[in-house]
């Protein structure tokens, strides 16, 4: 399977904010079938995402010309232990972005289904949360406070500023699951 697409816009959200911005981005899968048990799923992905955002004194990105890329590779394996009654799935994807770098994301999951209608299941997983652009590079001024009572006495204007960083990490999440389904 191979999956592509590309889309242009220009977001005007209010008088004061705009951005272009333009993305790609293209996907392939491979299945196939290994031996008797195994049924293997493999493919990889690229996106471009290129954006502009026009300064308006409220928000204020640096640069504000700016692509980013998104490198991604998995790989699945369906293992069937016991025909139509016990199944093991193994796989991990890998993704690599301008923000964090490469990071990885293994999962296994065991299946049971002692019957037609019910099946029980154990997994683990690590997910990642690949940081946005806004994170990295806004400086977002969204509060300011002057002639606020009992604030009066200060002698300047209380100023809430948002200063992205380039030293943020990726949210990582290690998750456990159980279910049962009837």
């Amino acid at each position: 399977m191979l999956q592509t697409y590309y889309d242009r816009v220009r977001y005007q959200i209010s008088p004061i904010f705009s951005f272009d911005a333009e993305s790609f981005d293209i996907d392939a899968q491979h299945r196939f079938s290994l031996w008797d048990r195994h049924d293997i799923t493999w493919g990889g992905n690229y996106r471009l995402y290129h954006s502009k955002v026009f300064d308006n004194g409220f928000i204020k990105l640096t640069p504000e010309d700016r692509t980013n890329h998104v490198y991604s590779g998995f790989i699945r394996d369906d293992i069937t232990l016991i025909p139509d009654r016990l199944y093991f799935n193994l796989g991990t994807r890998l993704d690599h972005n301008d923000f964090t770098g490469l990071e990885i994301q293994p999962s296994a999951r065991l299946a049971w289904t002692p019957n037609a209608e019910n099946t029980l299941w154990l997994s683990v997983s690590r997910a990642v949360r690949t940081p946005a652009r806004a994170e990295n590079d806004a400086t977002l001024d969204f509060l300011q406070f002057n002639n606020v009572p009992g604030l009066s006495l200060l002698p300047f204007p209380l100023k809430a500023v948002f200063h992205g960083s380039h030293s943020f990490q990726s949210e990582k999440l290690l998750a456990y699951e159980i279910g049962y389904r009837h």
